[in-house]
């Protein structure tokens, strides 16, 4: 059996923000892979998170840590909001 791929991030650039297409679960080496690409985006950023599946701790936490630097997020499950909106 082949390796399973935790996460797919896919970018869309516009004039004004860039979009970051999170698909999967973010966990593991797919946290690092989703703080690199953030890193190199220049214009606003925005994260859709519609087909997040699950963030593991840490994925959770960078998540936290966008969200508390002014990322915007898009389709968030209301279980998701929660949890990033919560106190760890």
């Amino acid at each position: 059996m082949g390796a399973r791929v935790a996460v797919r991030i896919t970018t869309t650039v516009s004039e004004n923000q860039t979009v970051l297409k999170v698909d999967g679960w973010l966990k593991g080496d797919a946290v690092g892979e989703l703080r690199r690409t953030y890193r190199s985006i220049p214009t606003p950023t925005v994260l859709d998170l519609s087909d997040l599946q699950s963030p593991d701790r840490e994925g959770a936490a960078l998540l936290r840590e966008l969200l508390s630097v002014g990322v915007e997020l898009r389709g968030t499950a209301p279980y998701m909001e929660l949890l990033l909106r919560t106190k760890h």
